[in-house]
C-alpha cells in the first residue's frame, strides 16, 4: 500500500493536529494543512483544500491570507494547464479570468512583492493576455529599477507582441547599462533566461553582438 495514497492518509487525525494555541500559528497550520490535503489527497481533500484556503484569503488579517491566495492561484493554474491539453476553452477561458483577478489582489497594491509581479507578467505571457504587461513591468521597475529579469520579460513581451525593434531597443539596453564584470554577468544572465523561454535567436544574437563590441568578452565567459 502506497502510504501517500488519499485512501490510507489519516486525514481525521491529521486534522485533529492543526490546532495551536496563538492565532498566528493556527492560520500557519491551517495553510499547510490546505497545501497537504491539495498536494496528496483526492477530490474530497481538494474541496476541503479550497475551503481552508477561502477562509484564511478572507478571514485572516496576516501575510497568511496572501499565501493562501499565491496557494489558490497555484491550484488554479494547475487546472488551467489541465483544461488548455483537454482543449476545454470555455473552462480555460473562465479559469484564466478567476486566475488573473487573484493576481489583481496581489500586484494592484502601491508596494507589491517582486515574486507576485513576475508571476503575473509570466500568466498574462503564457496566456497571451498582454494589455496589463506593460503597466506591470512599469510598476516593478518603479520599484526595484530595471533588472536582468525585467528585461527578459520585456524580450519575451516583444516577442510575443512581434515588434521586434523593442527587443534591439532592450538589447542595446542590456549591452550599454553597465561596464566590465557588471556588464559581463547582466549579459550571461539575460542570455540564460532567454534560452529558458525559449528564445534562443535572441540570446545568440545578444552574445554575438556583445561579442562584436568587444572580442574579449567570448574570452571571459570560456
Amino acid at each position: 500500500t502506497n502510504p501517500l495514497d488519499s485512501k490510507s492518509m489519516p486525514w481525521e487525525q491529521i486534522a485533529s493536529l492543526i490546532g495551536a494555541e496563538d492565532k498566528a500559528s493556527a492560520e500557519k497550520n491551517q495553510l499547510f494543512h490546505a497545501m497537504l490535503l491539495a498536494s496528496r489527497g483526492g477530490d474530497q481533500q481538494m474541496q476541503q483544500a479550497r475551503s481552508i484556503l477561502q477562509e484564511l484569503i478572507h478571514g485572516s488579517e496576516s501575510k497568511i491570507s496572501d499565501d493562501a491566495l499565491r496557494y489558490s492561484i497555484v491550484l488554479d493554474q494547475n487546472l488551467w494547464e489541465s483544461s488548455i491539453a483537454a482543449g476545454d476553452e470555455q473552462r480555460s477561458r473562465g479559469l484564466a479570468a478567476e486566475i488573473q483577478r487573484q493576481y489583481n489582489q496581489l500586484t494592484r497594491r502601491s508596494s507589491p512583492m517582486a515574486m507576485d509581479l513576475v508571476q503575473h507578467i509570466d500568466f498574462l505571457l503564457l496566456a497571451n493576455q498582454t494589455a496589463e504587461v506593460p503597466r506591470l513591468l512599469d510598476h516593478w521597475e518603479s520599484i526595484a529599477g530595471i533588472t536582468t529579469q525585467t528585461m527578459a520579460l520585456r524580450i519575451r513581451f516583444a516577442h510575443r507582441t512581434n515588434q521586434p525593434e523593442l527587443i534591439r531597443d532592450i538589447m542595446d539596453q542590456a549591452l550599454t547599462k553597465d561596464r566590465g564584470k557588471r556588464r559581463l554577468i547582466r549579459i550571461v544572465a539575460l542570455s540564460e533566461l532567454l534560452v529558458k523561454h525559449e528564445l534562443p535567436e535572441e540570446s545568440i544574437r545578444l552574445l554575438q553582438t556583445a561579442y562584436e563590441q568587444d572580442p574579449i568578452f567570448l574570452t571571459a565567459i570560456v
